[in-house]
């Protein structure tokens, strides 16, 4: 049998996911496609492979697919690349059930404190 996991955590842990998947809903909501493509917003780095070799690696266009899908155009988003919409649907499911977790775990933390 394996030891009980503690509290702290598990809220931790939960946060921590959330909170990146907030990021990402986040980029999708506030960045606009545009101004990833113009380079007026640049969230990460230029691609090493695509640099080195002149191909898209699997997760080029990720960032400006989930921004495109932020913004309702779904043609472009999967012309950018096919798997952001399960990127940004991972990511809302992420939310929901780190949202989900911290909330049970402070419920059962109150009701702890009570008796």
């Amino acid at each position: 049998m394996s030891p009980a996991v503690p509290r702290w955590f598990v809220r931790a842990y939960a946060a921590l996911l959330g909170a990146g998947g907030a990021l990402v809903v986040a980029v999708a909501l506030l960045v606009s496609p545009d101004d990833l493509d113009t380079g007026r917003v640049a969230l990460s780095p230029p691609c090493p492979i695509k640099a080195s070799s002149g191909r898209d690696c699997p997760s080029c266009g990720l960032t400006r697919g989930v921004a495109a899908l932020g913004h309702g155009q779904w043609s472009r988003a999967l012309a950018y690349n096919r798997a952001s919409p399960l990127v940004l649907a991972t990511s809302l499911a992420i939310v929901a059930g780190a949202a989900f977790v911290l909330a049970r775990a402070g419920r059962e933390g109150c009701s702890s404190r009570r008796a």
